[in-house]
């Protein structure tokens, strides 16, 4: 089931150009957009007033864009929503012009016509660059009267300007200083945010008894970094009594409770001596409303913690078919009194998740268990699996009573109940699940919506991304650290690296290679031997990271050094061979060594020393997510870095921000194949000299296609074979010519 596509206006006459190619290029935009079609601004305001638009399109040739200031006009009434230009044809001069009247782009119909992928880019990099620019607008507005410290620098880190708020708060901060506790890693972060598309960083920041929350960014003007501070010393302060009084509350409600439950168990069970059918009868509708009174102190307890921000996500894989299995086997009764069928339907490929198994299960169970609530029995529960690209798309669908349309849009607010169930008797609950689903859902990156109409029954569906290795490192750094501040504690992390790995991995080949990969991660995990949520989530050109919480220096050195023991000198027998394996192992923990993951993870890798400088990086271009993770793996293990694209549009948005040694690309892609791809980035003057090697099936002369005098490592053909592969990598790279 597709996710809900978002909205934008176009403001064009029905004879206008646009508005023929719009309706010929909506199904090319893959269901992501959809287009409302206005004739004057006027239209276009009122509608965006209504709410939902997520931009707006202006007809360059329409009357009222050639009138004074269209944009302007428009940017006035909706300041919050994007507008992008589609001008007949291209003219740099007149282009600029509608720039700076506000527009976020300015495309030209041709351009569209030639490539119908770029609306949807130009769409999404318009949402994106709006709110990053109200975000930046909103920190740098009057900053010698905002009533929070402003504190502006060079990037070298030397104060150049403070606000009135920031010279009483630290008199002894002068212009020209660059060493003091409020302008921690502040230089640091202005030269991450040069190599970045982030246009603000915000952290948390000790300063002696205080807490502050700094925002980062570089002025637009004069490209100097600037702080602000806001003291949010009374607000942790208030957070923290909160939680206090949440879990005082949880003790309090929780316990008496289960001394309840335990006591009818006993009675119920005849312990205590007899019981009549008319008793027996009395306990089980005690059960029931304790069983009821529970689920709504548990709902009430969530949605606190959820809004004090309080929740944190402890992800790990998790395998998709037994949590399906768990979740339908625990509401088999409760279905089985309704006569009511549960299944699931998950794809034979779909085997992991990166979640929070006890929160996604918390969704499965409030979704299920509505959708047998609100289905008179005999009837039918579903839960389904697609397995998209980026994400893993999850639906519940029910035979039960529907829901009416106008209550659709207020479904996942707080404390919402449409209607009682005939036959259905007792409390309706507090009208927080749902609620707490979408909060649990989106604090995993992912959304939730639901489709229905009364009588035939409700569809309820949810996303989860997928994750890549790099980002599940960065996911368990990032959830970790936070956890490390909130409660004051200690975080390491612990870095082992192979001694002479390269020559390992020709002693024993790819597949020798991983599999002593796999026995020495598993000798790692058995030596640190902790609790569940230390993990070991990456190797990496022979370099593995571990993750330990509570884990102070001290203790950290002491791991390190009893997994040195353990695993230098050991041998490995892989296949045929023998390896005698040994260990380069470091570590950097907070707060001692960085406040930050990236700080304590750049730490580590240069602890454990890369002096044959960095890896060549490829770009693996290929439509097919298995044939590009594979291709990634493989030749990860052979040293170098690679990054990948679905697509040539993908590619082309990828090697904006990335520069890449060499390009593996597929031919036979849709929207743009490999051939468009290439004549592209040979004209273009970044990537004209970078090395292409082509991915044909057999039979297939891309270098004839393309006019080429043909070079002997230009193409590869399918199946790829890893030494040809590797061969004619190695022949690219050492025949780049250098860029004139």
């Amino acid at each position: 089931m597709p996710t809900p596509p978002s909205v934008f206006v176009a403001v064009c006459p029905p004879s206008s150009p646009l508005t023929a190619f719009l309706a010929q290029a909506g199904p090319r935009l893959g269901g992501a957009w959809a287009c409302e079609r206005v004739t004057t601004l006027a239209d276009a305001v009122k509608r965006a007033a209504q709410g939902g638009v997520q931009a707006v399109l202006l007809d360059g040739g329409a009357p009222e864009a050639l009138g004074p200031d269209p944009i302007r006009r428009l940017r006035a009434q909706v300041p919050a929503v994007p507008v992008v230009m589609i001008t007949p044809s291209f003219r740099e001069d007149h282009d600029g012009a509608w720039l700076q009247q506000g527009a976020q782009d300015v495309i030209s119909l041709e351009e569209l016509r030639e490539e119908p992928a770029r609306l949807d880019r130009a769409l999404r990099h318009a949402l994106a660059r709006q709110r990053a620019d109200q975000h930046t607008l909103h920190l740098a507005s009057f900053p010698e009267y905002h009533p929070y410290p402003v504190i502006e620098l060079d990037l070298a880190g030397a104060v150049t300007y403070l606000n009135a708020a920031a010279r009483a708060r630290w008199p002894e901060l002068a212009a020209g200083a660059t060493q003091h506790a409020a302008l921690d890693g502040a230089q640091e972060a202005g030269t991450a945010l040069q190599h970045s598309n982030q246009p603000v960083v915000t952290r948390e920041l000790a300063v002696g008894d205080r807490m502050f929350e700094q925002h980062l960014w570089l002025t637009a003007e004069t490209h100097q970094l600037r702080a602000e501070l806001i003291d949010i010393t009374q607000r942790k302060q208030t957070e923290h009594l909160k939680d206090e009084f949440l879990s005082t509350v949880s003790h309090e409600l929780r316990t008496p409770l289960a001394t309840i439950k335990e006591f009818i168990g006993i009675v119920s069970d005849q312990l205590a001596g007899p019981v009549s059918p008319p008793q027996q009868e009395y306990l089980m509708i005690i059960k029931t409303n304790i069983a009821r009174l529970e689920r709504m102190i548990n709902d009430l307890l969530d949605m606190a913690k959820i809004e004090a921000g309080s929740v944190f996500l402890a992800k790990e894989f998790v395998r998709v078919a037994p949590l399906l299995s768990h979740v339908l086997e625990s509401l088999r009764p409760l279905a089985h009194t309704k006569q009511i069928e549960l299944s699931s339907d998950a794809p034979e490929g779909v085997q992991t998740v990166f979640a929070d198994a006890d929160k996604i299960t918390q969704v499965f169970i409030n979704l299920v268990g509505n959708a047998i609530k609100f289905t008179p029995g005999p009837g039918r529960v579903v839960i389904s699996v697609e397995d998209l690209e980026n994400e893993l798309t999850f639906h519940v669908a029910d035979t039960g009573i529907g829901i009416e349309p106008e209550n659709l849009p207020r479904l996942f607010e707080k404390f919402q109940q449409f209607h009682q169930v005939r036959g259905e008797t007792g409390s309706k609950g507090t009208g927080l699940g749902l609620a707490i689903c979408k909060r649990f859902v989106e604090l995993h990156g992912g959304k939730i919506w639901a489709e229905s109409n009364v009588g035939p029954g409700t569809t309820f569906s949810f996303t989860l991304p997928k994750y890549n290795v790099e980002e599940v490192l960065t996911d368990y750094l990032r959830s970790g650290l936070a956890q490390a501040k909130r409660h004051q504690r200690a975080f390491s992390i612990l870095g082992v690296a192979i001694d002479e790995f390269d020559a390992l991995k020709k002693r024993v080949g790819v597949e020798g290679t991983g599999q002593l990969l796999k026995a020495v991660e598993l000798d790692v995990k058995q030596t640190v031997r902790r609790r569940a949520g230390d993990v070991v989530v990456r190797w990496q050109h022979g370099e593995l990271i571990v993750i330990m919480a509570d884990v102070d220096r001290a203790g950290c050195r002491i791991i390190a050094d009893r997994v040195r023991s353990a695993i230098s000198g050991r041998t490995y027998d892989i296949g045929s061979a023998t390896c005698q394996v040994g260990v380069r192992v470091t570590s950097a923990t907070y707060p001692e060594d960085a406040m930050d993951p990236e700080g304590l993870l750049r730490l580590v890798e240069e602890r454990l020393g890369h002096a044959a400088g960095p890896a060549p990086r490829l770009l693996v271009v290929d439509d097919e997510p298995k044939a590009r993770q594979m291709l990634k793996e493989m030749l990860e293990l052979h040293g170098l870095e690679v990054l990948t694209a679905a697509s040539g549009p993908e590619a082309l948005e990828e090697l904006k921000v990335q520069a890449v040694d060499l390009i593996l690309l597929d031919v036979l892609m849709p929207v743009m194949d490999g051939y468009q791809l290439y004549h592209l980035l040979k004209e273009h003057p970044r990537t004209t000299h970078v090395p292409i090697i082509m991915v044909t099936g057999g039979g297939d002369r891309p270098d004839r296609a393309l006019g080429l005098e043909a070079p002997t490592y230009n193409y590869v053909t399918k199946p790829v074979r890893v030494d040809e592969l590797l061969q004619k990598i190695r022949v690219a790279l050492s025949a780049t010519p250098p860029p004139t």
